[in-house]
């Protein structure tokens, strides 16, 4: 749309908006390049000529009694001057319009009409605001056409300027912003430096250094920036010197590989496109609003009838079903719909939990289908799965098994796309079909893929507490920011998640969680060193993995969470829930018997015993410090059991290999872990706890 079509009603609009909206407007209106030539009067007010001012009051026809009254009101101004020694000797003002009077701008708008008429053009190409004009063009060329001459006020001429300041903006005379953009990087790095000594120290979480950088040290690099006609090569300047701060403060290099993306969300800074669109919305007028249906939080106060101190609470004014995890609350998003039987991927399909959520969709195959499956290295039970449900994409971890599957499958008509390795892993849990992903896996191994799923907005079947465990401080905002449901698979707390279904706020006073006690459940405390691998995986009531029943032996899956639901020891019910829900599905009678209680008999309850269990105590102590010892005991508490199954330490060990890590771990905990380094620090606490061995005292190997 050429700008000569403009319509009276956007010319006027035009007319009357300041600058820096007009020229936003220019830009949606015509977008293309403009030229500018601005005539900026400094101190336009003291400066105006009262010879000009008379004069353009007889330009425009001013009844000449109301000349005459303005002229005695300007005749004989005195003024002083004050100073340290005293008001100076009154003097008089022979030029300027007069300060604060009420009928200043009328005048010098009258005066500033009559001194532009002969450059002015059809609106918009010539726009005044105020001491301020504005020549617009569609060209250079056209621009130097109206501007051969020199401009001249009163028989003074207007000098040209090379550059120019215009609200903060340093404007060069062939509109670019060079100069100002390399000195507003340059006094960036200034304040960096001098804040140096806070964003490069380890013991400041890197949240806290992004928001001291968000508030100290970004407003110097792009003040004036809602004036600036950027281009791609300033945006690139600014981001490469900003991507340069912050993986300092971060301790990152580019050789460490780690993407711009991934620092920018660790420290919580935006990028720079997104900071320069913002500072242009403000100036414009335009403030970011929340959605309207978006939750509210409030804190109430009530105080107790018997004169107790006051209760807290936080309510949350959205009217949601309870929250997919316990806890969290958000606003339920819209479903996500399908066609036919529900679509899941399921990571570990090979593992405990994997064939147990088989069992359940070869029950209810009108209920829901498999799209991808994962495993470790079971390629025979892979094999025999993709023949079963069909999936579209297969992956085994272990690579060098790819040719073993494929010869497996060489029989299968519709063969599936196989990626192997851990990104094949990923790709399954982030299967572009998939609506929930069950994840199986046990340990961190699991937690690369959850975050990929979540990333892609899949719903989380979660059977490994180990996820949360270690990546919690990380996962969990992750989830909220995708708008996803963390549903639990795991016995306890899918118990504890049903259990709350529907309660109303403030009903819930606690949970109380039991547990078997394991293959040593009444062994007394003196005899546990002589235990054997073979005596601690018979656990009383599972049929579960060697690691799982270890963790149930030593409670090192128990947390301080505790709650009972009454049921057969299935992992399939649980599943089935979180498969279903928010819907429920019935299992069939035949296939999953139901509780009866009469044949049950009776319950018997013990307080637990923390000197057979130390684990508790440890998993209490992780708990509190928070950050990344909780993914150190994780971690520590994983490799310990695999050397008790391997026979390299003995039961009462693994207590005392985790309790090394997490105390050696004191020194080095981060409060507020980014993925990599949950990463990091779980790999440091297995190879530290391999370090341990009994013959010494359990003293870390020197190698």
């Amino acid at each position: 749309m050429a700008l000569n079509l403009l319509s009276p009603t956007e010319i006027k609009t035009l007319s009357f908006q300041n600058y820096s909206k007009s020229n936003c407007s220019l830009n949606l209106l015509k977008p293309q390049e403009l030229a500018h030539v601005f005539i900026d009067l400094e101190k336009a007010y003291d400066r105006v000529p009262r010879n000009v001012m008379w004069w353009a009051l007889e330009k425009h026809k001013v009844p000449s009694k109301y000349i005459t009254l303005i002229k005695d009101m300007y005749k004989d101004a005195m003024t002083c001057v004050r100073t340290c020694g005293g008001d100076t000797s009154d003097f008089p003002i022979k030029i300027g319009l007069h300060q604060g009077s009420t009928l200043s701008p009328y005048l010098f708008a009258l005066v500033m009409d009559e001194v532009t008429r002969d450059i002015q053009g059809d609106i918009p190409w010539c726009m005044l605001f105020a001491d301020d004009v504005v020549v617009v063009d569609e060209s250079r060329a056209g621009m130097a056409s109206h501007d051969d001459g020199a401009v001249t006020l009163d028989g003074q001429v207007v000098a040209k300027k090379e550059t120019f300041r215009y609200l903060g903006s340093m404007i060069q005379n062939d509109g670019g912003i060079d100069g100002d953009v390399r000195h507003r990087i340059a006094v960036d790095w200034l304040k960096w430096r001098q804040a140096s000594n806070v964003l490069c120290d380890k013991r400041v979480p890197q949240r806290l250094k992004g928001k001291f950088y968000r508030t100290a040290i970004c407003p110097a690099m792009l003040y004036g920036a809602e004036c600036w006609p950027t281009k791609r090569q300033h945006v690139q300047q600014l981001s490469v010197a900003e991507m340069r701060m912050l993986r300092w403060f971060c301790g990152h290099t580019r050789r460490d590989r780690i993407r711009n993306e991934d620092i920018r969300d660790r420290v919580g800074v935006a990028p720079i496109e997104e900071k320069l669109v913002q500072h242009r919305l403000r100036w414009f007028g335009h403030v970011q609003r929340r959605p309207p249906d978006a939750p509210v939080l409030g804190l109430s106060f009530k105080r107790k009838e018997n004169g107790c101190t006051s209760a807290k609470r936080v309510h949350c004014s959205a009217q949601t079903p309870p929250p997919a995890w316990p806890g969290l609350a958000v606003i339920e998003p819209e479903r996500k719909s399908w066609e036919g039987p529900k679509p899941i991927s399921v990571v570990g399909s090979t593992g405990s939990i994997g064939t147990q959520t088989l069992d359940i969709v070869a029950e209810n195959p009108d209920k829901f289908k498999v799209v991808a499956l994962a495993a470790g290295s079971n390629v025979t039970l892979l094999a025999d799965q993709v023949k079963t449900f069909r999936p579209q994409l297969v992956s085994v971890r272990d690579e060098s098994l790819v040719d073993e599957l494929k010869e497996a499958l060489a029989d299968v008509i519709d063969k599936p796309e196989i990626i192997p390795g851990e990104q094949g892993v990923i790709e399954v849990a982030r299967h572009p079909d998939a609506v929930t992903v069950v994840t199986g896996i046990v340990g961190c191994a699991g937690l690369k893929p959850t975050v990929a799923a979540i990333t892609a907005g899949k719903d989380i079947a979660l059977a490994n507490k180990e996820t949360l465990i270690a990546g919690g401080p990380f996962v969990l905002p992750l989830a909220h920011k995708h708008n996803v449901k963390i549903l639990p698979a795991d016995s306890e707390h899918s118990a504890v998640f049903q259990c709350i279904q529907g309660l109303p706020e403030g009903a819930l006073r606690r949970i109380i969680l039991t547990a078997s006690g394991g293959a040593f459940r009444d062994l007394p405390v003196d005899k546990l060193k002589n235990v054997k691998v073979a005596d601690a995986l018979k656990h009383p009531n599972w049929n579960m993995g060697k690691k799982i029943t270890v963790d149930s032996a030593t409670l090192f899956n128990k947390d301080s969470s505790v709650l009972a639901q009454l049921g057969w020891p299935d992992m399939r019910l649980p599943i089935l829930y979180t498969l279903s829900w928010p819907d429920r599905i019935y299992c069939s009678e035949i296939t999953w018997p139901r509780l009866d209680l009469c044949k049950l008999g009776s319950l018997t309850f013990k307080a637990p015993d923390n000197v057979k269990y130390p684990s508790m105590d440890l998993a209490y102590a992780a708990g509190r410090a928070g950050g990344t010892m909780t993914g150190v005991l994780s971690a520590a508490n994983e490799k310990a059991v695999e050397m008790f199954i391997n026979e390299q330490i003995g039961y009462l060990d693994i207590f005392k290999v985790v309790e090394l890590t997490c105390d050696k771990h004191r020194a080095e905990l981060v409060s507020l872990p980014s993925l990599e380094d949950i990463v990091y620090f779980d790999s440091w606490a297995r190879d530290y706890a391999a370090s341990l061995q009994p013959s010494i005292g359990l003293k870390p190997v020197l190698v």
